[in-house]
C-alpha cells in the first residue's frame, strides 16, 4: 500500500471549504475498483483540502496514477467541488 498526498484548491477564497465528512464520502462515492482505493485522510483550510489516499499498486508512479485520477473525478462530479482542482499530486514516503 503507498500513501499518495493530493491537494485540491478552491477557485476563489470566497468559497466555503466543504468539511472533512464530505469530503471523505465524495472520494469513496467516486472511487472504483480500479483505483485500489483502501484508506483516506483528509484536513481541510480555507480554500485548501489535502487527501491523504492510500492505494494498493506496483509502485510511486501508478500510485499516483490512480490518486490523481479518482481524486479527479471526484472534484468533478462532486456539486461542492464545483470549480476546485487538483493542484498537487505526489507519493509520499511515510
Amino acid at each position: 500500500m503507498l500513501a499518495v498526498l493530493v491537494r485540491v484548491t478552491a477557485p476563489t477564497q470566497e468559497v466555503e471549504t466543504p468539511n472533512l465528512a464530505l469530503v471523505e464520502d465524495v472520494v469513496w462515492a467516486a472511487a472504483e475498483p480500479r483505483d485500489c482505493l483502501e484508506h483516506v485522510t483528509v484536513e481541510v483550510d480555507r480554500g485548501l483540502v489535502s487527501i491523504m489516499t492510500f492505494v494498493r499498486a506496483a509502485d510511486k508512479e501508478h500510485a499516483e496514477a490512480q490518486a490523481g485520477a479518482l481524486i479527479g473525478r471526484a472534484v468533478h462530479r462532486a456539486v461542492p467541488f464545483r470549480g476546485w482542482r487538483v493542484l498537487e499530486c505526489s507519493a509520499v514516503d511515510l
